[in-house]
């Protein structure tokens, strides 16, 4: 018959399922507000809705006909 092969074997070369590679567990609370004030400290809101052109900008006929 078939030889009985060690169950950490057969985990270790199993395929894993789609739905083991995608998921991933929710950030925690802390987790979150790090994330929110890196965002805040790489863009404050005093920057936000600012623009600037470009001393080398192309009209926009000129980028449309590129």
């Amino acid at each position: 018959m078939y030889e009985q092969t060690p169950l950490e074997e057969v985990e270790k070369n199993a395929a894993p399922s789609p739905q083991a590679v995608l998921y991933r567990p929710a950030p925690s609370v802390e987790e979150r507000r790090a994330a929110g004030l890196a965002a805040r400290e790489a863009c404050p809101i005093a920057s936000l809705g600012t623009w600037k052109q470009r001393a080398s900008s192309d009209t926009a006929v000129d980028l449309l006909e590129q």
